[in-house]
């Protein structure tokens, strides 16, 4: 069984941007997730 982990967390561990950040981004539409907003 995989661990979940919450989106805006792996994409700072992945150093795209800071948590807040990836909060912000997904909100506004802007990450997609298997071709899903």
């Amino acid at each position: 069984m995989t661990e979940q982990v919450r989106l805006s967390k792996r994409m700072s561990e992945l150093g795209l941007c800071s948590r807040r950040e990836a909060d912000e981004w997904i909100a506004k539409g802007w990450v997609r997730v298997d071709g899903k907003v």
